[in-house]
């Protein structure tokens, strides 16, 4: 593995791949990359691409965006919010 390339940011997974992987249908991936809150970071191009790192930021969101008995479901401007203060650490 090349010096400061993390594990995370290996892979390129497919928009139909990385849709099912983290659990969401192919048109929410795609409203995410558009609204720029899961955009794909290895391609942005025509054939959109995303590392593992992203799947676990779309895994995470919609954990948080899913109804929980014991827990209020995050509203979007939470997420949004939560994830710029992550950043790209």
């Amino acid at each position: 593995m090349a010096a400061g390339v993390s594990r995370l940011d290996l892979g390129a997974y497919e928009a139909s791949r990385a849709a099912a992987l983290a659990g969401v249908p192919p048109s929410t991936l795609y409203h995410w990359a558009r609204e720029e809150l899961v955009p794909p970071s290895v391609s942005a191009t025509r054939e959109k691409l995303w590392s593992y790192r992203d799947l676990l930021t779309l895994r995470l969101v919609r954990w948080l965006r899913t109804d929980k008995p014991e827990v209020a479901r995050t509203t979007m401007t939470q997420v949004r919010r939560m994830l710029d203060e992550l950043g790209d650490d």
